[in-house]
């Protein structure tokens, strides 16, 4: 599709604020590509013709991740992932807090160049000689691909899908062991692009957390002001097994028929019972999208800054009994007191309020200088709980996720293996 000509000037995405309702042009390298239908008018009757919109997500040396959406279903049919395209006559909107653009009438496509031209063995002379574009774009067209292939994770990428329907004909009859390599992903977009099954390690900040086994999932953040330290515990601390995580208590609700009584990760297939994190999924998000993440007992630890919940739990019922031995002795002086008031007691049995604290005391039970005092564990977690969903004020952490590519995202398409603090160099960029 030619355009009729420019409408506005070839910007950078990260000038694309300052446009808001101008219409522009982008020189931009296409992350995914994503067509959507969808119908004008829930009424069968009415037979009118689908709406058709591709969504896309771009990225340049300035910027590297812009939503455009596409209203004309012959110029997304143009697009697929990997191209370096010009979109011509589109205009910048905003979304919320999110700047995108969007076709009209007008706008037009120009590929620039095709995704495995990239891959292949091409200098830049020879990709810029093949482009019949004016010096400025050229001068653009050169500053993406060179940001482009400093992206090694986006080739690898490209390189994946290029060989992956290639690999799958490949008749085998056995399955042979391959150490995975962890895939780096520069977003969530591209993370659920994937479309094999593998280890991939991507940056996100945390939502929030979904409660699982209950009726419906629930936002654990606006449940988190509204009960008791009581209550946290046990909607993310149940008795199940160490080893698959499988939660075997009575109150469990999550989606299976009968809690197996085998352990697949047992070499005598016996559960190791002891209280572990409730499966939960963590929703982590970027600029664009969010992304529900699996999180197992084991991944929650480091979660929870390795503090396993048998710690939490042990600590969080000495405290329950803590709190109870002071509220005895206090109604037990109010009633000795009281009775002494009246006459009823004689002076002998007022020493008995001493005499029981001493007991209490001897067998461990009420607290005394003798007694060591233990770390706060469940206090620790708490705060640790309550940090973490400070949603907005919190940076971003790396994930490292399995993909699972046979499950859908709400039942464990991507569990989280492992997350680190990235440490961030002067120039913004992380290590």
């Amino acid at each position: 599709m030619a355009a009729i000509g420019w409408y506005g000037p070839l910007i950078d995405l990260s000038q694309a604020a300052s446009h808001r309702g101008d219409y522009v042009q982008l020189l931009v390298f296409v992350h995914t590509c994503r067509p959507i239908q969808k119908h004008k008018s829930s009424n069968a009757n009415e037979r009118e013709p689908p709406i058709s919109r591709t969504d896309i997500h771009v990225g340049d040396d300035t910027r590297s991740y812009f939503s455009v959406s596409i209203w004309n279903k012959h110029m997304g049919s143009m697009i697929s992932a990997g191209d370096i395209v010009l979109l011509q006559n589109v205009k910048i909107v905003k979304y919320g807090d999110v700047f995108g653009a969007t076709t009209v009438q007008f706008s037009s496509l120009l590929q620039l160049v095709h995704p495995y031209e990239l891959l292949a063995s091409k200098g830049m002379d020879e990709l810029l000689m093949d482009c019949r574009v004016g010096r400025t774009t050229k001068e653009k067209l050169k500053k993406v691909i060179e940001w482009v292939q400093r992206a090694g994770s986006t080739l690898h990428y490209l390189q994946q899908t290029h060989s992956y329907q290639q690999k799958e004909q490949l008749p085998k009859n056995w399955k042979s062991h391959e150490q995975r390599k962890s895939r780096e992903c520069i977003s969530i977009a591209e993370l659920s692009s994937l479309t094999d099954s593998c280890n991939a390690i991507f940056h996100a900040c945390i939502d929030d957390i979904y409660l699982r086994g209950f009726e419906k999932e629930t936002m654990f953040s606006k449940r988190l002001h509204m009960m008791e330290d009581s209550k946290i515990v046990e909607d993310l601390i149940c008795t199940g097994c160490k080893l698959c995580s499988t939660p075997i208590d009575s109150g469990s609700s999550v989606n299976q028929n009968i809690v197996s009584f085998y352990c697949q990760k047992s070499s005598n297939y016996v559960h190791a019972v002891s209280f572990i994190y409730r499966p939960f999924l963590l929703r982590v998000g970027d600029q664009l999208e969010n992304v529900p993440l699996l999180v197992k007992n084991k991944a929650a630890e480091v979660l929870f800054g390795n503090i396993t919940a048998e710690t939490v739990y042990t600590c969080f019922q000495e405290q329950q009994k803590s709190r109870l031995i002071p509220d005895f002795l206090g109604n037990l002086k109010r009633v000795i007191h009281s009775k002494a008031s009246e006459g009823e007691v004689a002076d002998s049995v007022l020493l008995s309020e001493t005499n029981v604290s001493q007991q209490l005391r001897n067998a461990g039970l009420a607290k005394g200088k003798e007694v060591r005092k233990k770390p706060n564990f469940h206090g620790i977690w708490l705060i640790l709980v309550k940090m973490l969903l400070q949603k907005g004020n919190n940076s971003p952490l790396k994930f490292e996720v399995t993909v699972d590519c046979g499950l859908h995202e709400e039942n464990g398409r991507f569990e989280l293996v492992a997350l680190s603090m990235p440490c961030y160099r002067t120039n913004g960029a992380p290590d």
